[in-house]
């Protein structure tokens, strides 16, 4: 991959992430939900470039960052598109949206391995926050499922920092940084909904600004791995 088309996708996404950030707080919503998705898919074409300008093909454990990044595609056109273009599917929309979110989490989790241990931990992990909303009374669908993403996601993040500490190669850290930030514009959501005043709008700034990093930082972990010895630029 030339560096010239690298340069270009970084410039692409950066002006794209300034127009999320303006049209937060200037535009309606039908063209805030299309600026935002408008960034994922352009990340995801790119990193499509990579895969069939590379001289391997197919690599299974190094194009499953490529499937993440599409079935992101699919998981914001249900939770950022669609729910502001046809508000009445807002509910269903969104439900859908977070079911490929946890998609996309056991895509890194396999992307990072899981061997047995890892993935028990995972399991008694979700059946333990389970139990707990069931104890509680606040069992939802949209509960359960949260419950599923924030423990692949806290999960991925500490499986992806000890990889890096294992090898301390530049895929590894650019992942690791990217599962990161992923990690923060989660919180940052959950933040925000419960926050009013200076909180709030300091938790709303931070979802996309941990978010958009995130996704071009898995585009450039992917470009290292796909073109073995390529430069991060």
């Amino acid at each position: 991959m030339r560096l010239k088309e690298t340069i270009v996708y970084l410039i692409i996404q950066t002006l794209l992430f300034l127009a999320i950030k303006v049209s937060d707080y200037y535009a309606n919503n039908v063209t805030y939900a299309s600026v935002r998705f408008l960034f994922i898919v352009v990340n995801a074409i790119f990193a499509t470039k990579l895969f069939i300008d590379a001289s391997e093909k197919i690599v299974w454990n190094t194009d499953l960052l490529l499937l993440g990044l599409w079935t992101t595609v699919v998981a914001d056109f249900f939770l950022v598109f669609l729910p502001n273009i046809s508000p009445s599917l807002d509910s269903i929309s969104t439900l859908v949206g977070f079911s490929f979110f946890v998609i996309v989490q056991t895509i890194y989790a396999f992307y990072l391995g899981m061997p047995r241990n890892n993935f028990i931990i995972r399991l008694i992990a979700i059946l333990s926050f389970w139990t707990l909303l069931i104890v509680t009374d606040k069992f939802t669908i949209s509960l359960a499922i949260g419950a599923i993403n924030m423990v692949m996601l806290t999960i991925n993040v500490i499986t992806a920092w000890r990889r890096w500490n294992q090898e301390h190669s530049t895929d590894k850290f650019l992942f690791a940084l990217a599962i990161t930030s992923f990690l923060i514009c989660d919180y940052s959501i959950v933040l925000k909904a419960v926050t009013i005043n200076v909180s709030h709008e300091i938790f709303r700034f931070l979802v996309w600004v941990a978010y958009a990093p995130a996704q071009i930082l898995i585009v450039l972990t992917y470009k290292i791995k796909k073109w073995k010895g390529s430069s991060v630029i």
